[in-house]
């Protein structure tokens, strides 16, 4: 290998570490502003965070509609995990209460989560699509032991826990005891109680 081939090689290896580099803090100073702000969060605000420019954010993330999509998908992928575990519990009734104070704790420091945990209404090939999917089994479990109403259906339970993440993250509410009295009134809400009419 002459000189110049090997100069060419340590260049390219070099901006190869810049190029993951750069991609790990896009991802971190990604992953930070979404929690903290969820889908807000501007192309612009990343590579700030980042201290990189716009241009370098595109490079990991061709659109902004990627890394909108990139920042869900773990997001999804816990809330899925998490309802598969509540699913997976021997006791119903003992751990519908714990998941839900868990998802609201979850959200309460992850806003992007928040977006996610009411199911969509049409049913689709995407992944939010198969929360709703899970989130009725859980109701379905929830019904059959008797700790959930029959009236309430996974859709109702999406928009308690969304309804009241929306007005907690609306009057800036960081007190976990907010979160958790958020929590209980989603499990009161759903419980064997009558509905009016």
């Amino acid at each position: 290998m002459t000189g110049a081939d090997h100069s060419g090689v340590v260049r390219q290896r070099r901006r190869r570490r810049d190029a993951e580099h750069n991609s790990s803090v896009v991802m971190q100073a990604a992953h930070e502003l979404f929690a903290e702000q969820g889908m807000s969060t501007t192309v612009d605000q990343v590579a700030a965070r980042a201290g990189v420019g716009r241009a370098t954010v595109y490079r990991s993330f061709p659109t902004r509609s990627s890394l909108v999509e990139a920042m869900s998908a773990e997001r999804i992928d816990w809330m899925l995990a998490r309802l598969r575990r509540a699913l997976a519990a021997p006791d119903i009734t003992t751990e519908f209460p714990v998941f839900v104070h868990e998802v609201m704790l979850r959200v309460l420091g992850d806003r992007v989560l928040g977006e996610v945990v009411a199911p969509p209404l049409e049913p689709g090939a995407n992944r939010e699509w198969e929360i709703g999917e899970l989130m009725a089994a859980l109701v379905a479990r929830g019904h059959a032991a008797g700790c959930i109403n029959e009236e309430i259906s996974h859709t109702d339970l999406g928009l308690l826990l969304s309804g009241l993440v929306l007005a907690l993250v609306h009057r800036c509410d960081i007190d976990p005891d907010s979160w958790h009295r958020a929590a209980d009134l989603v499990v009161m809400a759903c419980g064997e109680s009558e509905l009016r009419p």
